[in-house]
């Protein structure tokens, strides 16, 4: 997303995974939401995306919230047949994940005009990578301070009860999304130095080849 959009997409993703600090409290939970998001995400927006030239942005968002219910609702059934007790957890509150995919999709769908349907597709991606990366890490890190553990194996500590409430979780969010927005102004400052740095080549190559033609033309008057 443009870095001058109205909402930056960095705090966007965090405001999604702040729904999920209730649900979210070990990489696993973290990683099965962020697949049923972006599945909604991205079968969503490909869909909406090709309606873009025959509705108006409101029915678009309206019908990628229809579209993400029922693949929701479809994840829902088939999740109540595996016997895993933290899956079974998370079929009873994957309701959430609709509100998480309607977030994220505001920015393709609202702020992003004129797309291709492949344009929608690669901007939902790139959300949805963002996402996926930010909740696995903030799964992580919620294992390694709230329960001194580790994809169920043990650090050899104890965590603190602290990074295990709804309270802990949202300040390591607030924290994710301050050192990913870092990450992504530096990147965008070093991608407008290059662009400056090859629009100023491109213009003095014009000039070199401007003055070889005139010389080239004053030598031919001659």
């Amino acid at each position: 997303m443009d870095r001058k959009s109205p909402v930056n997409s960095v705090y966007l993703i965090a405001l999604a995974c702040c729904c999920l600090v209730a649900y979210v409290h070990s990489l696993f939970t973290a990683l099965l939401f962020a697949a049923v998001v972006v599945v909604c995400l991205l079968i969503g927006v490909s869909i909406v995306s090709m309606i873009e030239k025959i509705a108006d942005k409101h029915v678009r968002f309206l019908i990628f919230s229809m579209i993400s219910a029922a693949i929701v609702v479809i994840f829902k059934v088939v999740l109540r047949f595996i016997d895993v007790k933290e899956v079974a957890l998370i079929a009873d509150v994957i309701d959430m994940a609709v509100v998480v995919s309607m977030l994220l999709a505001i920015v393709p769908i609202y702020f992003e005009d004129a797309l291709t349907v492949k344009q929608f597709f690669t901007e939902a991606l790139l959300i949805s990578l963002g996402f996926t990366l930010m909740l696995t890490v903030l799964g992580v890190l919620v294992e390694i301070f709230g329960y001194g553990q580790i994809a169920g194996v043990s650090l050899g500590f104890n965590g603190m009860w602290f990074f295990t409430m709804p309270f802990g979780i949202f300040m390591l969010i607030a924290v994710l999304a301050i050192l990913f927005n870092i990450v992504r102004r530096t990147y965008l400052k070093n991608t407008r130095k290059f662009d400056m740095l090859v629009e100023k080549y491109k213009i003095q190559i014009r000039e070199i080849k401007s003055q070889e033609q005139r010389k080239q033309k004053n030598g031919g008057d001659k």
